[in-house]
């Protein structure tokens, strides 16, 4: 084994380098991100709002590998169509005898 980078240009390394840190920021930062906009989101939650989100990230750990990535990617969608869900019967008037 040798530690060696092979590449086709000059910049083809620096490239590479260049991606593997962004790429590597961006998921040593994740968590600090979400937090922030957890905290952002929340205060305008209802109570209710609040325990679907909670449960939603709660069956996300349960159905995924235990890693943070794979949670947050499956859980957005979820909590994305729960609001699109009452968005659309806010709009509709669903529910509104």
């Amino acid at each position: 084994m040798s530690d060696v980078l092979f590449v086709n240009t000059i910049f083809e390394g620096f490239l590479i380098k260049i991606k593997v840190a962004f790429l590597s920021g961006t998921l040593l930062s994740s968590p600090v991100h979400v937090y922030n906009l957890i905290k952002f989101i929340f205060p305008g939650l209802t109570v209710k709002e609040k325990k679907v989100i909670v449960g939603i990230f709660l069956l996300s750990a349960l159905l995924t590998p235990p890693d943070f990535i794979s949670q947050v990617s499956m859980a957005l969608p979820m909590i994305l169509l729960f609001f699109l869900t009452i968005l659309i019967a806010k709009i509709f008037k669903f529910g509104e005898g």
